[in-house]
């Protein structure tokens, strides 16, 4: 091969590089690839970390921080997520109409023609590596609208779904949750309404009311509770105070949300009555001012007796050893033979089933008095559940550890037996039938 013919492919070949370097940004360009028919958007909405809205002199900017949406505006609030999500939506079903190639448009002019010079409307994505999107004139029927990206001279006809979606005012992207906690996160919730005073904490997979009294909570009604009054949404969000301020200062009802890890304390403090229905609230940490429904008021009011746990008593088989009975005439031990209680096993098993399924009719104080009417002084029979431990632990001492006795009274006019677990501030009134299937372990 000559001198001459290697210099000619070697230029040859440094020409046709450049040229691909050149042209393949153009081959692959979006607006190459972009037609008739295909979506406008295509983007992963995980990805997207601001949603930037310009119209006209307004401006508004929502921005994703560590999962959790909020919008910059004349207003700093929480974002809605459902809002949020609903634009993503519409911007991804948004579909190409008609496609008017930069080869057509020739100069500034040509823009000017579809309204998209200039745009007085504009949206960008951040973090979908489009430039910002500029909205044009409408066709005449008022349902399309041009559209281009910032600094291309290519031309789309799009449906008019997308420009409604954004011009929409910045308070409608505001969060109208009362609160944005997971409720599966919540250990701790305290209600503070007229007289009502109720403290309720999560103890594991279990609820305890710790106030007005320490007695086990329906984990069912308390997790019911929890998700109704998160449910409640705001009936409108108050940008200014009012000019009585005292009318969201003055409480009603509050209720607090302690949740796992966190040290700020969401709480919802409900103010006097709204001229225009429902009640003045105060959101912390939100620290917002709103309405909310009166429904609201009503489930701040529960009953306690609906939040309680009437079983007469839960018992965790896997927790016991020995199960010990006593009657004024004899005494008796069951023990755990490994996995099983022995003969005893299908007695032991439906005993425990009865004391869960069984419910508490009533209840009374278990003071002295009502103890001894109820002939809980003297048990007619006492049934004390037994961990055993081989050997000290930080936790207790090797021995015999009380998980729960219980005292069975006299049967009262109404055919119901007083049953006091030790500890308790009160004595449960049980269905007498409780006591049939205590008689399978009371046998000698």
């Amino acid at each position: 091969m000559s001198r001459a013919t290697t210099i000619f492919l070697v230029l040859a070949a440094i020409v046709l590089t450049a040229f691909v370097a050149k042209t393949s940004r153009w081959r692959s360009s979006y607006e190459r690839l972009a037609r008739p028919g295909a979506a406008l958007f295509d983007f992963n909405a995980d990805a997207i970390h601001g949603v930037k809205i310009k119209n006209g002199d307004q401006s508004f900017l929502l921005k994703k921080t560590s999962g959790i949406w909020n919008l910059a505006s004349d207003v700093q609030d929480a974002a809605s997520p459902e809002a949020i999500q609903k634009l993503f939506q519409t911007a991804r079903n948004t579909i190409i109409l008609d496609k008017i190639d930069d080869t057509e448009i020739k100069d500034t002019k040509g823009l000017s023609d579809y309204g998209v010079h200039k745009s007085n409307l504009q949206l960008d994505f951040l973090g979908d590596a489009l430039p910002s999107l500029l909205f044009g004139k409408n066709t005449a029927d008022g349902t399309r609208t041009y559209v281009a990206f910032e600094n291309s001279k290519t031309v789309y006809l799009i449906p008019s779904d997308l420009v409604k979606a954004i011009t929409l005012p910045a308070s409608d992207f505001r969060d109208t949750r009362l609160a944005a906690i997971d409720p599966k996160s919540i250990n701790k919730f305290t209600i503070n309404h007229g007289s009502l005073s109720l403290d309720v904490v999560r103890k594991g997979d279990q609820w305890l009311i710790t106030k007005p009294q320490q007695i086990p909570a329906d984990t069912a009604a308390v997790e019911a509770l929890i998700t109704k009054i998160l449910k409640t949404r705001l009936t409108a969000l108050i940008a200014a105070a009012p000019t009585d301020s005292s009318s969201i200062n003055q409480d009603t009802a509050e209720i607090k949300f302690f949740t796992e890890g966190e040290t700020q304390v969401t709480s919802i403090a409900i103010g006097t009555p709204s001229p225009e229905g429902g009640f003045f609230a105060k959101l912390q940490p939100r620290n917002i001012q709103c309405r909310v429904p009166s429904q609201l008021l009503d489930l701040l009011t529960p009953n306690l007796d609906s939040l309680r746990d009437k079983a007469v008593a839960r018992i965790n088989p896997d927790f016991i050893d020995l199960i010990r009975i006593s009657t004024p005439a004899a005494k008796r031990n069951i023990k755990r033979l490994g996995a099983t209680w022995g003969s005893d096993d299908e007695a032991v098993e439906k005993w425990i089933t009865a004391l869960r399924e069984t419910k508490a009719v009533s209840y009374k104080p278990a003071t002295p008095t009502e103890l001894k009417n109820h002939g809980l002084d003297e048990p007619s029979l006492t049934i004390v559940f037994l961990a055993v431990v081989s050997e000290n632990t930080p936790e207790s001492l090797a021995g015999e550890q009380v998980v729960a006795e219980l005292r069975f009274g006299k049967l009262t006019e109404e055919g119901l037996i007083g049953v006091h677990t030790a500890g308790s501030p009160e004595i449960a009134l049980a269905p007498v039938s409780l006591l049939e299937s205590a008689k399978l372990i009371l046998r000698d």
